[in-house]
C-alpha cells in the first residue's frame, strides 16, 4: 500500500511446532531449484523472493537468521526539477561538433550543458531487516540444506537440531501484497524464537498488539554535493504479524517472542 509518498511493508509469519503424518513440512513443488548445503556468508549468496513490488533476500542462517526487506519505491531524494536550463541553447552546437567528428569537444560541452541539476541522485534504499534469533534445546546441527524453487518461488531452509527437523519457507504474496515466513518442525515445543525489524537509521518501532509490530520511518536526506536539497522526505512503514502459531507469543524489548 503506498499514498502521498509513504509506503507501508507487511511480513506475516507463521508457525507450527509439528507437522502432522499427512502433511509434508517444506516445499516440494518442483526439481527446478537452486540449492546449498551450507548458509549465505554474503548478500550475494541469499535467495531472492519477491512479488514485483515487495522483495526479500533470504541468509539461510541457523541460529540467527536475516531476511533483508526491500520495496520498489524506497528512495532517499524528492521531487525535483532537473532538466539543465542550458541545454537547448547548446544542443545544435554539441550536434555539429560530433558530425565534424570533434567528440572531445562535444563531451565537454554535454557534461557542461547537458546534465541535469542537480546531476547526480539519491541512491534507492531497502527497506529494513527481519531478524529471526532462534533457541533450541540442542546443539547437533546436520542436514542442512537451502533452496529456492524457481517454479514456485518460493525459498526453504531446512535442517535437523538433535532430533527435530526445522523447515522455514519464505515466499511473496503479491495477491496479499506480503513477505511470508512459514516455520514448521517435526516435533511439539520445538519453535523458541525472537522476531523484530530493524534499520540502521531513520526508523522506530513499536507494538500493535501482542503479535505485531510495526516500524515506522522516514528517510533524512543529508547535505551532499550534487544530490539535491537536504531534508525529510519519503515516509515509509513496515508491519510484522504472527499469524498463526500453536505457541505463546511475549511482546518484548522491540521483539515478538514465541
Amino acid at each position: 500500500m503506498r499514498y502521498l509518498g509513504m509506503l507501508v511493508f507487511f511480513v506475516w509469519i507463521i508457525l507450527f511446532s509439528a507437522c502432522s503424518k499427512d502433511e509434508t513440512c517444506g516445499s516440494q513443488q518442483s526439481e527446478l531449484k537452486l540449492w546449498y548445503k551450507q548458509p549465505a556468508s554474503k548478500w550475494v549468496e541469499a535467495l531472492p523472493v519477491g512479488n514485483g513490488r515487495l522483495g526479500a533476500m533470504v541468509f539461510g542462517k541457523v541460529d540467527s537468521e536475516r531476511i533483508q526487506l526491500n520495496e520498489e519505491s524506497l528512495w532517499a531524494g524528492t521531487r525535483i526539477n532537473n532538466n539543465n536550463p542550458q541545454a537547448a541553447g547548446h544542443l545544435k552546437e554539441i550536434q555539429k561538433l560530433l558530425l565534424a567528428g570533434k567528440n572531445t569537444q562535444a563531451v565537454i560541452l554535454a557534461k557542461k550543458y547537458l546534465l541535469g541539476t542537480p546531476p547526480r541522485i539519491r541512491s534507492y534504499q531497502t527497506l529494513a531487516d527481519l531478524n529471526l534469533a532462534f533457541r533450541y534445546t540442542a546443539d547437533s546441527l546436520s542436514g542442512y540444506r537451502r533452496d529456492l524453487d524457481l517454479s514456485a518461488g518460493i525459498s526453504t531452509v531446512r535442517y535437523r537440531i538433535g532430533k527435530t527437523q526445522y523447515t522455514r519457507e519464505v515466499f511473496a504474496s503479491a495477491p496479499d501484497n506480503s513477505i511470508v515466513v512459514h516455520i514448521t518442525t517435526d516435533q511439539p515445543g520445538q519453535i523458541n524464537v525472537d522476531m523484530e525489524l530493524s534499520r540502521e537509521i531513520d526508523a522506530n518501532t513499536r507494538f500493535l498488539s501482542e503479535r505485531a509490530l510495526l516500524m515506522e520511518g522516514q528517510i533524512i536526506d543529508r547535505g551532499e554535493p550534487h544530490r539535491g536539497p537536504p531534508g525529510a522526505h519519503m515516509k515509509f512503514a513496515a508491519r510484522l504479524d504472527i499469524l498463526q502459531t500453536d505457541g505463546k507469543v511475549t511482546p518484548e524489548n522491540g521483539r515478538l517472542q514465541v
